[in-house]
């Protein structure tokens, strides 16, 4: 089954990816409810698990560090919690996975959002759930509506195949 569902996956038409390979709002809404529930499952414990395995600044430091000097060691590990949890805010909505589905398939609601990476939505969703100013969260969706315009102008000026945005 799951080799099955690789190979449709893989017959899927390009338009539901950017042009970087990154699924869109027309993948969203191609998938059943089920499915949806599944990826944001993926999404967030993958979110979750990436600063672990992702080197960063405040966990070199922690390997260069005086392992005598526990308060130093303390202060480095205490920065390195503090920028996962960060990151966590800023790209996962704080909500069940049923009220994040919900606002996901109300981003994608308005057709200019659907060539918009899923991961995008997911911070915009994060913006709106923490009742950030409307100003933050536009910003935020006119820059990722600047990045679909600047793929489509690049992909015409090169003379590519550009379905990916259409």
């Amino acid at each position: 089954m799951t080799t099955l569902a690789l190979f449709v996956l893989l017959q899927l038409p390009a338009n539901l990816t950017t042009p970087n390979g990154e699924w869109n709002g027309r993948f969203w809404l191609l998938l059943p409810d089920k499915e949806r529930v599944l990826y944001l499952h993926g999404y967030i414990s993958g979110f979750k698990a990436a600063p672990l395995a992702e080197p960063n600044a405040e966990l070199k430091a922690v390997e260069t560090a005086d392992k005598d000097d526990l308060s130093e060691l303390r202060k480095l590990l205490a920065a390195a919690v503090e920028r996962g949890v960060k990151l966590r805010q800023q790209n996962i909505p704080s909500g069940t996975i049923r009220e994040i589905q919900k606002g996901v398939d109300r981003f994608y609601a308005a057709p200019e959002n659907v060539n918009i990476p899923i991961w995008i939505a997911l911070r915009v969703v994060a913006l709106q759930f923490r009742a950030r100013p409307e100003s933050e969260i536009q910003a935020e969706l006119e820059s990722a509506r600047w990045w679909v315009r600047r793929d489509l102008e690049r992909c015409e000026k090169e003379n590519v195949d550009c379905e990916h945005l259409r």
